[in-house]
């Protein structure tokens, strides 16, 4: 039973199953000392059709709303010093997308499904550009132009490759490196197992050596084929129960500080950065050692109060993504396993930072244990469900230490394409050595600068405050800045067109206070 066959026969028997029934056949098999969770995910037959996993999917669906925008465009940048082989590189680049299969797919539509095809096999989309010509002091200004300019190039899912690479010579021993991916062929995580093999193709053609690489057991395409049997709707049943239960009663937005009005708004972005200081950094990590916390759960407290000041509410859901990886085959994989979860937290006057710090673990634990879901099955069959305006997520390192080839220095580059999706999306990176850093993403339609910049002084602020005593109430913590955009449509309902003006600052305020104080600081609403 456990050949790659029989495991095959298993799951397509188990999409057909209700809940009922699949419960009755796991305690048969697991009578006969059979677990389906180690049966190996079965490779698929030329003839199958491929159907979009569930985290390509929501990526397809929302894409067809803005098909010509490049908002899923994942472009990261480098700067490379050093003898930088650039054939050796394009050797590699191609063995990258040969091994890879999700990065030799595309999109099709059978039977009015989108599907997935990939190509046997294709040549890598490259473009090498000579800056020669310029003034060495323009060069690098040059190249970040140029490369925001391909970032920013759409995808056509139904037949273009889904990564796209360009490499400018700026001098003989200076380079820039932009690679550019779509969401449908990865997430964040998987964009670091991309650079990862491909360092490791490139340090090891260079030398003339084999590469050492994870076996690759099951394709994404497999993989896709695999989740659709074995997450079906009998298995989402329990988990459905749990989230409709969790997110009984929860507010369908948060009144965030915007400055327009929300319907307007279009995926325009902008991002402020910030950094800790090494001090602060080593004490708020020694505090959630202390707590038993990680450094995201402290993160999305600290968070969440900033909002629920700044919005009057007093039951604040954000969200995250993770990267459903609980399987041997994909622990490495290349492609899309990312999902949406919500993370709701309530307040109250009389609760400490360590006792929101609590409720944050558990809920976070939880979200975590029901994590297979996805968010579109969620928001489908659930009325109410919160609106996913704020993003919050944590990285172990930065890009570049995941691009580490031999013998040459890389540095991260920026590259911003000017998009979100997302209202507001708090990037954070914590390597645990050095000091934690990111930066805040906005839709600049719905906010103004100076809200952006005032939460993170205030974000600042309330990390000192907590590490200096994170046992106080939160009735007691004063934020540093005051939270308000120069209009605020946030005292308007969604659903009304009519514009509010607040021609006079201080009789605006005064008509606001009596609702807006709150914890000895004002806030607008």
């Amino acid at each position: 039973m456990k050949t790659i066959e029989s495991a095959r026969t298993i799951f397509q028997d188990l999409a057909k199953l209700s809940a009922e029934k699949r419960e009755l056949f796991e305690c048969l098999l697991k009578q006969q000392g059979e677990d389906l969770t180690q049966l190996p995910i079965p490779l698929r037959e030329p003839s199958d059709t491929i159907p979009l996993s569930y985290p390509q999917e929501r990526v397809w669906t929302i894409s067809q709303l803005t098909p010509d925008s490049s908002v899923d465009n994942v472009p990261v940048g480098f700067h490379i010093s050093g003898a930088f082989n650039v054939k050796v590189f394009e050797q590699s680049l191609r063995a990258l997308i040969q091994r890879n299969e999700v990065l030799r797919t595309h999109c099709m539509i059978q039977d009015q499904q989108a599907t997935q095809s990939v190509r046997t096999s294709v040549e890598p989309w490259i473009q090498v550009i000579n800056l020669f010509d310029l003034l060495e002091t323009h060069r690098l200004e040059r190249a970040i132009g140029q490369a925001t300019e391909i970032a920013q190039t759409p995808f056509d899912l139904k037949q273009d490759l889904l990564l796209r690479a360009t490499v400018f010579y700026l001098g003989e021993r200076d380079f820039v490196v932009l690679l550019v991916a779509h969401q449908l062929v990865t997430d964040g995580l998987s964009f670091r197992f991309l650079l990862q093999e491909l360092a490791e193709l490139y340090n090891a053609n260079l030398t003339g050596v084999l590469p050492v690489l994870p076996e690759i057991s099951a394709q994404y395409a497999d993989f896709s084929i695999w989740q659709r049997q074995w997450f079906a709707d009998s298995l989402f049943t329990p988990q459905l129960s749990y989230w409709k239960e969790k997110l009984q009663g929860a507010p369908s937005q948060l009144k965030l500080p915007i400055s327009s009005i929300r319907q307007q708004s279009t995926h325009k972005g902008a991002s402020e950065s910030f950094k800790f200081s090494a001090q602060k950094s080593d004490q708020f990590r020694q505090l959630c050692r202390e707590q038993g916390v990680t450094v995201f759960m402290a993160f999305v407290a600290l968070f969440q109060i900033i909002l629920q000041r700044c919005s009057g509410q007093d039951d604040i859901s954000i969200g995250t993504l993770i990267s459903s990886r609980n399987r041997r085959e994909t622990e490495k994989l290349i492609g899309n396993f990312s999902n949406n979860l919500l993370l709701r937290t309530k307040f109250t006057d009389e609760m400490t930072f360590c006792d929101l710090l609590m409720q944050v673990k558990d809920q976070t634990l939880e979200a975590y244990s029901h994590q297979d879901l996805p968010f579109q099955y969620l928001f489908e069959r659930l009325k109410n469900v919160p609106k996913f305006q704020v993003l919050l997520l944590l990285r172990n390192s930065t890009i570049a230490q995941s691009f580490d080839l031999n013998g040459l220095e890389v540095q991260n580059l920026d590259i911003d394409l000017g998009l979100t999706r997302m209202e507001m999306n708090l990037d954070i990176t914590d390597d645990t050595k050095t000091p934690i850093f990111g930066k805040l993403e906005y839709k600049t339609d719905l906010f103004d600068t100076i809200v952006i910049q005032q939460i993170l002084q205030n974000l600042q602020a309330l990390l000192v405050c907590i590490v200096e005593d994170p046992n106080q109430k939160l009735i007691d913590i004063a934020l540093l800045k005051e939270i308000h955009p120069p209009q605020w449509d946030n005292a308007i309902q969604p659903d009304q067109r009519d514009r509010r003006q607040a021609p006079d600052g201080d009789r605006s305020f005064t008509e606001t206070q009596a609702r807006s104080l709150r914890f000895g600081q004002t806030y607008w609403v």
